[in-house]
């Protein structure tokens, strides 16, 4: 319901809030002025009530302002207000603070000390709570990042299928530089552009941020280690080395 919705009008439910009638339920029969409303209900004479003295609920009766108690206690009955009445919120609030007002100092400390310990379980039980996430979140985190460098790997694999990559690698052979030049391009948009899939940018930012969280992962899982370090080994290849021997004139 609206702010607006819980107006003062004929037939609208309230609850006396003090006065003489304190706690009782009754309708508004008429509206007298801006200060006061005639009322009626059961077990209450017809009566004016201040606005200030009553609380307005969400429910209503359909009668009019000529309708006399009889008809008026009819249409309660039939609608069950006591009934819903016990029901809200409002009322509930009311039964509990007559509790407490019936309670003891004893019944008061024991009450204390219960919500103590009720407290202290669900501080427990949501630390455990938060930890289980925490873990379900790295969990499904780490099987996440572990998809993404197959799918790297797979595209990386398709790369080296194409024209250009093995073009590429005809020309570079053993040169290191070169393999930087031609093929390094290549590989990064490859990455770039598989990385677009799991919520990065296809950009050297979106690259190095998910390549940071890989690394961050790299050391605690060892089958994202081992997939990173496919992956590089795919980029920068093992190449053989020179001949010392042959290499150093004599």
């Amino acid at each position: 319901m609206g702010i607006f919705d819980v107006l003062v009008q004929i037939g609208r439910v309230i609850y006396i809030a003090r006065g003489r009638e304190r706690g009782k339920l009754a309708v508004i029969v008429n509206v007298v002025d801006g200060n006061r409303a005639l009322v009626d209900g059961p077990g209450l004479k017809r009566q004016m009530i201040n606005f200030k003295n009553m609380l307005l609920t969400k429910m209503t009766l359909k009668i009019t302002h000529y309708d006399k108690t009889k008809a008026i206690i009819a249409a309660w009955e039939k609608a069950n207000i006591n009934e819903l009445w016990s029901k809200t919120k409002m009322a509930q609030s009311r039964r509990r603070s007559a509790l407490r007002a019936k309670m003891s100092d004893f019944d008061r400390f024991k009450l204390m000390k219960a919500k103590q310990a009720r407290n202290r379980i669900l501080k427990r039980e949501l630390e455990r709570v938060k930890i289980l996430h925490k873990r379900s979140k790295r969990a499904e985190k780490k099987e996440k990042q572990s998809t993404s460098l197959l799918h790297i790997l797979k595209k990386l694999r398709q790369l080296q299928k194409s024209a250009a990559y093995q073009e590429a690698e005809s020309q570079c052979g053993n040169d290191m530089l070169k393999r930087v030049q031609l093929i390094y391009p290549l590989v990064i948009r490859a990455e770039m552009n598989a990385v677009t899939d799991y919520g990065f940018t296809a950009s050297f930012a979106g690259l190095s941020k998910y390549m940071h969280e890989i690394y961050a992962l790299s050391g605690e899982d060892k089958e994202v280690e081992r997939l990173m370090s496919e992956v590089r080994s795919m980029i920068f290849p093992e190449l053989p080395l020179p001949d010392a021997a042959a290499a150093i004139p004599l």
